[in-house]
């Protein structure tokens, strides 16, 4: 399997980022190599999660998830490459973490997304058939007092939901979240100056 052979490649590229941390003598090297080794580290857990999507009989991820962690996955090697290119020290990983890689994950995305798109063509009332009904009524829905009353938790800057931030609202529902379990969070028009992250861990 397309997948199974990227991870072993990027697996690979993580041992050898590993032996190279002793000649990681300047700040600059230091610091790629950090970076590199952390989004290895994503990119094992993302190309994992995609190979349970890809399982034919997988209830916990889909196609479409499998899709979002392979495009993320490809995110992250073009990040690596592209942060020692720009410091100059590219001579670190780049021999390793060749365009193999990323043409590997680039040819995974578009078999899988062959799949997704199959998925997709089947549509009830111009939404995706893995919607439910109570779901689709909720996006088409218009009314705001509705969708603050069928969401799970709502975030407002005026105090009047049940969080003042969004990531706060994202902290709390995945601490909450039971299984496949699908979670809508309204967020009221306002400006939120913040930057909302997604941790790996909370699966």
């Amino acid at each position: 399997m397309t997948v199974q052979v990227a991870m072993d490649h990027v697996i690979e590229v993580q041992s050898h980022a590993k032996n190279v941390s002793q000649y990681c003598r300047g700040k600059r090297k230091k610091l790629v190599w950090m970076d590199c080794e952390k989004l290895m580290d994503d990119t094992i857990l993302q190309l994992n999660r995609s190979l349970d999507g890809i399982k034919s009989n997988s209830t916990t991820c889909s196609d479409f998830d499998a899709q979002t962690w392979l495009s993320a996955s490809l995110t992250n090697i073009e990040t690596c490459l592209s942060g020692s290119n720009d410091l100059n020290v590219s001579n670190i990983l780049q021999p390793n973490l060749s365009t193999n890689v990323s043409q590997l994950i680039s040819n995974c995305l578009a078999v899988n997304g062959e799949f997704v798109d199959a998925e997709n063509t089947t549509q009830v009332g111009g939404f995706p058939n893995w919607l439910t009904t109570s779901e689709r009524k909720l996006l088409q829905t218009t009314s705001i007092d509705l969708m603050a009353t069928r969401a799970n938790y709502v975030v407002a800057k005026d105090r009047s939901g049940h969080f003042q931030s969004i990531q706060a609202a994202i902290n709390y529902a995945v601490s909450r979240r039971v299984g496949n379990q699908r979670i809508v969070i309204y967020v009221k028009r306002g400006v939120y100056r913040e930057n909302v992250l997604y941790c790996n861990c909370w699966g």
